[in-house]
């Protein structure tokens, strides 16, 4: 791995924070892998695409002492935020399978019809640039990022760093919601 200046990622120095995610990723991918073997792709990058954004907004209580420290800290919050993930996908079907039929058809009366759900995510989805919102799309469709980056005809980490850019946005615009409703 290559040096990396943690002073400048804490600073959030833009040029340092993309080589850091461009090295963290396979790296963090790799400890997914071996984790949880036959998760599918998407699964995977959704693990290390949430585990970039926590490092990232936790950047101010990462150690600097010396980057195998940093990078012990990375992976340390990888496992965590994959070990959560795993649980709350697992706890979720189990819930849905222990539902009996009456149970099950409460809840469906009770979630947001499609429309309003497709209404919502437009709303959102308006706060993103172009590139951004057909990114966000065609990953919820289910592509990966390197057939979104043939598909557009960019690099992966360019398909990375807007899709990565536009989870901080929505989170962001999320929270500021959620808050204002409470």
């Amino acid at each position: 791995m290559r040096d990396l200046n943690i002073q400048k990622i804490k600073e959030g120095d833009a040029v340092a924070l993309r080589q850091l995610f461009n090295e963290l990723y396979p790296l963090l991918l790799g400890i997914t892998r071996r984790r949880f073997p036959g998760l599918n792709r998407s699964d995977e990058e959704d693990i290390v695409s949430e585990a970039l954004v926590t490092i990232y907004k936790n950047l101010d209580k990462a150690p600097t002492e010396s980057q195998e420290g940093f990078i012990g800290w990375c992976k340390v919050l990888t496992r965590n935020i994959s070990k959560r993930m795993w649980k709350e996908t697992a706890m979720r079907r189990l819930r849905w399978t222990q539902l009996g039929e009456e149970e099950a058809t409460l809840i469906s009366d009770s979630a947001p019809s499609s429309q309003e759900l497709e209404d919502s995510l437009n709303s959102l989805l308006k706060s993103l640039t172009a590139l951004q919102q057909e990114i966000v799309r065609l990953r919820l469709f289910g592509m990966t990022f390197d057939e979104i980056a043939a598909h557009l005809n960019m690099t992966r980490a360019q398909i990375f760093r807007n899709y990565e850019g536009a989870l901080i946005k929505l989170q962001k615009l999320h929270s500021s919601t959620y808050n204002e409703e409470e």
